[in-house]
């Protein structure tokens, strides 16, 4: 028996206090811009009244908004450590303006799995982590939609293996601050129905 086919809602969260700077296992808040721009993000999208499942990082900066919108829509939350953004080690809270002329950084952004992370998270326990949540998803039964607010890392990480893209394609995605992305997962395929729109 095949599963049903279920929506899945990718959004990055909105700026941040910390705008410019190279946040993952920092925690700022999202600024008033920030709050203000996932607030119009989710005003776009289309979701039933019902059935809707939210999931969020458990970072101040995803998990305050995802609280808000679900209690004002009466959505379920549940809160998955899995979907933290990456921990950047030496290179958390630096200027990405600076980070842009550091060789291992552009390494990283070009090849994220042959380059390690100073000091941070490894690019393959932060695959491995991502994958786990992903699996669990698809292993869950009665989850029609899901709603998931997240980190720019962990929607390039979940797109390329949702797509079956190498991981060389990370850095040609483009997820702005509340990006979003929806999927249609249908068994073990996923299509990508919307980026940004």
């Amino acid at each position: 028996m095949t599963a049903p086919e279920r929506i899945v809602d990718l959004i990055r969260h909105g700026e941040t206090s910390a705008q410019g700077f190279l946040i993952g296992r920092s925690d700022p808040c999202l600024s008033v811009a920030g709050w203000r721009r996932m607030q119009a993000r989710m005003r776009m999208l289309t979701m039933p009244a019902d059935a809707v499942v939210v999931y969020s990082s458990p970072m101040r900066r995803c998990l305050r908004f995802a609280r808000a919108f679900a209690e004002s829509r009466g959505f379920a939350l549940r809160v998955a450590a899995d979907l933290r953004e990456l921990d950047f080690g030496q290179w958390e809270m630096m200027e990405q303006a600076r980070l842009f002329n550091d060789p291992g950084f552009q390494r990283f952004l070009r090849a994220p799995d042959r380059q390690e992370v100073p000091g941070g998270e490894s690019f393959a326990a932060f695959v491995r982590r991502v994958s786990r949540w992903l699996a669990g998803l698809r292993a869950r039964e009665g989850e029609r939609h899901v709603l998931v607010l997240t980190h720019g890392g962990v929607m390039r990480v979940m797109s390329c293996l949702m797509l079956g893209l190498p991981w060389t394609a990370m850095a040609r995605l483009h997820v702005p601050p509340a990006a979003h992305a929806r999927f249609q997962l249908d068994g073990a395929r996923a299509r990508l129905y919307a980026l940004n729109a």
